[in-house]
């Protein structure tokens, strides 16, 4: 009886990771809408083989149509080898990103020693 359950456990485990996984696997899956903390809307488009984003709507009106991102490339996992602008600072950092599911898109910045991860959510 143990045996049948430990069996079962291991089973859902695999189904729900091989499904985690179908899910992460497009790198496609970042295109369209996302809403960062500031209240900005960015679209992500693809540009041949990388992904860039632009503000599309923003609290400051003069901010729309900015390259927030650019050159993020996927390898299977995570999206790297990004430039984030920071508009603010008119500054350029590194970045990468990491989808955690459909909904949430996790981007982080580093700055030399410092880094900063911040929360996205897809726009419907």
């Amino acid at each position: 009886m143990k045996t049948l359950i430990y069996m079962t456990i291991l089973m859902v485990n695999f189904w729900f990771t091989a499904n985690a996984h179908i899910a992460t696997a497009n790198p496609d899956t970042i295109l369209g809408k996302w809403q960062n903390d500031d209240g900005r809307i960015i679209e992500f488009t693809k540009n041949q083989t990388a992904y860039d984003a632009f503000i599309v709507d923003a609290p400051d009106k003069k901010l729309i149509r900015a390259k927030q991102i650019s050159g993020l490339v996927f390898d299977g996992n995570q999206y790297n080898n990004g430039t984030l602008y920071l508009i603010k600072k008119q500054k350029k950092v590194s970045c990468y990103a990491k989808i955690i599911n459909d909904n949430i898109l996790v981007i982080t910045a580093n700055n030399n020693y410092f880094s900063k991860s911040q929360t996205w959510h897809k726009v419907q």
